[in-house]
């Protein structure tokens, strides 16, 4: 086995680079907190070989009228960004799970959506985590082993309060302009 550490990149990749990743600029809308018309989403492949969670995720999600997972199909495909950008403006709680590496931009597409992320991966690296307030602004789920646990996290997010939504959404409102995974925003 090997070790592989990947930084998260902290500075002006354009001026680093000297390239523009992004033409135009992709603004989310104005966000309102408050409850969406879906309750969870994951966008992303069932990944059987490398992280089978995955299809109990899945199982349970296709099984659940609050959840929804927008499957990318199991070979690496073009993913459609605004697509993703959508669904995650229409839920109230994205689902993060692992998959092949300990970074996830998906936690940042979740933030910039203020979808309240919920972290099914305890070893996701979570950058800065010294100075953003992660758990005040997202959801800890236990690893997933079973159909049950992602039913079990389910009926805890129907309970939460609307008011506690609105606090963490408010939270991931103040905090999203300081996150960028290649975004068009500095």
């Amino acid at each position: 086995s090997r070790i592989i550490i990947v930084p998260y990149m902290q500075y002006d990749v354009e001026k680093a680079f000297h390239i523009k990743f992004f033409n135009g600029h992709s603004q989310v809308s104005s966000i309102s907190p408050g409850k969406r018309k879906i309750l969870l989403a994951f966008s992303g492949s069932t990944l059987s070989k490398t992280a089978p969670f995955r299809a109990d995720f899945k199982s349970e999600c296709d099984a659940n009228i609050d959840c929804l997972f927008q499957n990318l199909g199991n070979s690496r495909q073009v993913v459609k960004p605004e697509e993703i950008k959508q669904l995650y403006r229409d839920s109230t709680f994205c689902a993060i799970l692992g998959g092949d590496t300990r970074a996830s931009k998906r936690i940042f597409d979740a933030i910039k959506a203020s979808c309240i992320p919920v972290i099914f991966d305890p070893l996701l690296a979570l950058p800065f985590a010294a100075d953003i307030p992660y758990e005040e602004m997202t959801i800890s789920a236990p690893f997933i082993v079973s159909r049950s646990v992602v039913r079990e996290v389910i009926l805890t997010l129907r309970e939460i309060p609307e008011s506690k939504v609105c606090s963490m959404q408010s939270l991931l409102l103040k905090y999203r302009s300081y996150f960028s995974y290649f975004g068009e925003e500095r």
